[in-house]
């Protein structure tokens, strides 16, 4: 799945918002750039990095593929 993110704030808090989101819901960062932000949640089920989720970084928003289940998530708790 994906979905985008569009803020008019800094871009920093948008990624720290993300980072805490995912954060609660066991994902770590796993890598990043200025372009690019890389988690994945480990669990024994999933092969190589099937769970993850990648973060495209750019001026104000922030393009988020992953898979669905994971997303609907993620969505849910950023709107809470």
């Amino acid at each position: 799945g994906r979905f985008e993110m569009r803020s008019r704030a800094d871009d920093c808090q948008m990624i720290d918002r993300l980072d805490e989101a995912l954060g609660a819901l066991g994902y770590r960062r796993t890598a990043a750039d200025s372009t690019s932000i890389r988690y994945f949640r480990p669990r024994p089920w999933l092969r190589g990095q099937e769970g993850a989720i990648d973060v495209a970084v750019r001026e104000h928003v922030l393009e988020i593929v992953g898979p669905m289940g994971s997303l609907r998530l993620l969505q849910h708790r950023m709107t809470c």
